[in-house]
């Protein structure tokens, strides 16, 4: 039996975490959840995600300060994360080479850009294929940046 796979969503908007977190049940992940850095940092001691999607600009630290808290930490904590942004233009480095950190902007729709890189990150199979359809059409336009 395959283990199931765990994402941490963190966001400051209790709206988005919901549509978000519905979304992710839907493809078949286990949620987490939290809206600000501090909460955040104690889940992924508690319970280490597969995943982490995590808002730039929260209460408690950015999505990149969290990351620099991961990398700090005594605990071997080591999976992706997304990062995502309002903010257009040349994206900050974590404090780190060791982590693998895209930064995705926000946007309406968001999902339909969100989706494809989580399937990516954690190995699911993509949607097409998880439902049959052989036809989904061209995956959308991305305006995302990878660090690693």
């Amino acid at each position: 039996m395959t283990k199931c796979r765990t994402i941490l969503l963190v966001d400051r908007d209790e709206d988005l975490l919901k549509e978000l977190t519905s979304h992710c049940r839907a493809i078949g992940l286990a949620v987490l959840s939290a809206r600000e850095g501090a909460a955040a940092a104690r889940l992924i001691e508690e319970n280490p995600p597969d995943l982490i999607c995590v808002d730039d600009q929260m209460p408690g630290g950015d999505g990149l300060t969290l990351c620099e808290m991961i990398l700090a930490s005594p605990d071997d904590v080591s999976c992706p994360v997304i990062v995502l942004t309002q903010r257009i233009g040349a994206p900050r480095k974590p404090a780190s080479e060791e982590m693998c950190v895209y930064l995705l902007r926000k946007r309406a729709g968001l999902w339909r850009y969100l989706e494809p890189v989580i399937e990516e990150l954690i190995d699911i199979p993509p949607r097409s294929r998880r439902l049959g359809d052989h036809g989904r059409g061209e995956s959308p336009e991305r305006s995302d940046s990878r660090i690693e």
